[in-house]
């Protein structure tokens, strides 16, 4: 049974019949242009705007309907790191009261709190001499070390990660990665892992879905989607690493004209009247059932 499983997902702006699983202990990358709906997903799975229809299955408890009452012992076992660590930290909290936040929510003691606090400095490279400083006296690297050990306070089973580390240097980057990939390690912890840079994709994940203007282009372990992605999209995406030679058909510019069929048709070089006309069915590809995909003609992307 997996953690988190999202059937036919829609929300009023842009989210359109969203599908896609994560197992535990897994992480799924989500890649995509900016304003693919990437963040606006991670929003409705945390129930923080509304959905039109659709399922949220956690730990196979459906989310979409409840109450915030109702939601309210799940949200520690769901928690989110934001891509701007200075924006998601109170500037009139020092260390302490960020980190003792969550627990005060969960109503433990302050004692208790207190400890729980000093516990969780070391696993996220903080100091006890660090708590009485304020956000601005950290460095972004260790602004993020704070949000993320925000988010790990309650010991969560699912973090989404939006963009945790696009506001970083290179050197930061690699440290915070190699961070949430010891702690995913260390506890089990099951991530959405948004962000626009493949390579950071590449490095993090066990599976990638595919977002283009609200739907659901590609769902595909790691390496079958680096060796062997099928939607023209996919291959747009790949063309952004460095080194790398596809022998693929140039892509359009993005026209600004809707059509009644796959909402990438108008810059999608195989595109035929189908394109233009009928929705594709989102689909197992016949050689590998968890390999999906929604695409007329998935193996012209090939040619």
């Amino acid at each position: 049974m997996p953690l988190l499983e999202v059937q036919n997902l829609f929300n009023q702006h842009i989210l359109k019949d969203i599908s896609f699983k994560v197992e535990e202990g897994k992480t799924l990358g989500i890649v995509g242009e900016s304003g693919s709906g990437k963040t606006t997903l991670a929003l409705a799975i945390l129930r923080l705007i509304p959905i039109l229809k659709g399922k949220i299955l956690f730990q196979n408890q459906d989310l979409s309907n409840l109450s915030d009452k109702e939601l309210r012992p799940f949200r520690k076992d769901m928690q989110m790191i934001f891509q701007d660590p200075y924006g998601s930290l109170n500037p009139r909290m020092n260390l302490m009261k960020i980190l003792e936040e969550p627990f005060i929510l969960q109503k433990i003691s302050s004692k208790e709190r207190k400890e729980k606090v000093k516990e969780l400095l070391p696993l996220f490279g903080l100091t006890p001499d660090a708590l009485s400083k304020y956000p601005h006296e950290f460095s972004g690297g260790q602004k993020q070390r704070i949000s993320i050990a925000r988010a790990f306070a309650l010991s969560p089973k699912l973090v989404i990660a939006d963009e945790p580390v696009s506001a970083l240097d290179v050197s930061i980057q690699a440290q915070i990665l190699n961070l949430i990939r010891k702690l995913q390690d260390t506890f089990q912890t099951s991530y959405l892992f948004i962000s626009h840079d493949i390579s950071v994709i590449r490095y993090v994940s066990h599976h990638i879905l595919v977002l283009y203007q609200g739907r659901v282009m590609e769902y595909v372990s790691r390496d079958k989607f680096f060796e062997d992605a099928q939607h023209p999209y996919s291959h747009l995406l790949l063309e952004s690493l460095p080194g790398k030679n596809r022998k693929a058909k140039t892509l359009t510019e993005s026209i600004e004209t809707s059509v009644t069929g796959c909402v990438f048709a108008l810059r999608c070089p195989y595109k035929q009247d189908k394109c233009l006309e009928v929705i594709p069915e989102y689909r197992s590809l016949s050689d590998d059932p968890e390999h999906l995909i929604a695409c007329h003609y998935p193996q012209r992307a090939q040619d």
